[in-house]
């Protein structure tokens, strides 16, 4: 029967988010989280939150948005706004992203992420799902092979481009409950509508948001308040002793 990983992203992005992360690992309801290192504050903001205590546990949200890049704005242009020093939303803005700059800023932030946590990520994977573009995928697979830690894949063709460069990362995951407010027990429907779409992966990710809101995180996230209900969901069914009690071993991320 397949394993669960339920990881928590956005470590770093606010106090609220991770003090609801700290408080669902001490709950056993979730397995990993992803470090926002770009995250305006988030240096301070984690080492405040005992990051260091998640090493084995912690993976990186590799940022090219939300934010402000660690390099110097002078060696990635294609990437920072001149007038703020902010990330440029590539999603947005009709300058391309350049692969070198972006190789340069994410080995910066996996960087900091190995210096907070004192040793190697658990896995890497990206905000909003900058991984999937196709003029960064190979960055992500080389960066990962590098570390030879495992990736947030993707389903379809680029998950089997991930595997064929022995990369190894979830290709099936649950991302639609996230950020939607559908309570617990829609969680575990998505869960076992995925592990029936997918019999043969021994391994189900997934991906959560939670956190507590507060002003200043309606300020950077457009996700704020429906992270009180993703934090109220996953401690519901932390109390009911879900995945275990439907006989799936949770599984901590690093260990596909």
């Amino acid at each position: 029967m397949a394993s669960i990983v339920i990881n928590a992203d956005d470590f770093g992005l606010s106090d609220g988010v991770c003090k609801s992360i700290r408080e669902l690992f001490d709950a056993g309801a979730i397995t990993s989280t992803s470090l926002m290192t770009a995250a305006l504050g988030a240096r301070t903001r984690m080492v405040d939150w005992g990051v260091s205590d998640l090493r084995g546990r912690a993976g990186v949200h590799l940022q090219l948005t939300g934010g402000s890049p660690l390099s110097p704005a002078a060696e990635i242009p294609s990437l920072v706004e001149a007038a703020t020093g902010r990330f440029r939303d590539p999603r947005k803005s009709e300058l391309l992203p350049d692969p070198g700059e972006v190789e340069a800023e994410w080995r910066r932030q996996i960087e900091v992420a190995i210096e907070l946590l004192g040793g190697l990520p658990n896995h890497l994977d990206s905000h909003h799902g900058m991984h999937r573009r196709e003029d960064l995928f190979e960055i992500y697979v080389k960066l990962a092979a590098e570390l030879n830690v495992p990736v947030r894949g993707a389903a379809g063709a680029i998950g089997v481009r991930m595997r064929s460069r022995g990369i190894r990362g979830s290709v099936a995951i649950v991302r639609d409950w996230s950020g939607r407010s559908l309570g617990a027990q829609e969680l575990k429907r998505q869960v076992e509508a995925k592990i029936a779409e997918h019999p043969s992966e021994s391994v189900i990710e997934v991906v959560v948001h939670p956190g507590y809101c507060d002003e200043y995180l309606k300020s950077v996230s457009s996700l704020s308040s429906a992270r009180e209900d993703e934090h109220r969901g996953l401690m519901e069914l932390a109390n009911e002793g879900w995945p275990t009690s439907a006989g799936h071993l949770p599984r901590p991320y690093g260990s596909f």
